[in-house]
């Protein structure tokens, strides 16, 4: 069984985007942020998400801090936020609309699931 936490601390992990080797700075999702994400996706009957890919994307664009990636042609890609007025919730940043035209997909889906997996603590940190 996993422990859910929401800790503040972020780390840096490689990525391989479009080709060129990079890095992203990931954080957590805290609680009440990932409940309102959750269920803003309806679920079906077995209790999946019927849109799990824009699930997928929204906890990349909040879980994401940070970025140094490259385009096709090798040119960096800006990272950018914008600020979110997440209902019940209030004002939260993420990555803004402009710059995730520029990250690929199956990038975004990868880093969504490592931003998940920052929220539960392995089996060594739970004996520390």
């Amino acid at each position: 069984m996993k422990t859910f936490i929401t800790p503040k601390a972020t780390k840096t992990i490689k990525v391989t985007h479009k080709g060129h080797e990079g890095t992203m700075t990931i954080g957590p999702i805290d609680t009440y942020l990932r409940a309102y994400i959750d269920d803003t996706f309806e679920t079906e009957k077995d209790g999946s998400f019927k849109r799990k890919h824009a699930r997928l994307v929204e906890i990349f664009r909040f879980g994401v801090r940070g970025w140094d990636i490259k385009d096709f042609d090798g040119s960096a890609i800006e990272y950018k936020t914008e600020e979110a007025d997440v209902e019940y919730i209030g004002k939260r940043n993420k990555v803004s609309d402009e710059a995730m035209v520029n990250v690929d997909f199956y990038t975004v889906i990868e880093v969504a699931i490592k931003v998940i997996n920052e929220n539960y603590l392995g089996a060594e940190e739970k004996k520390a």
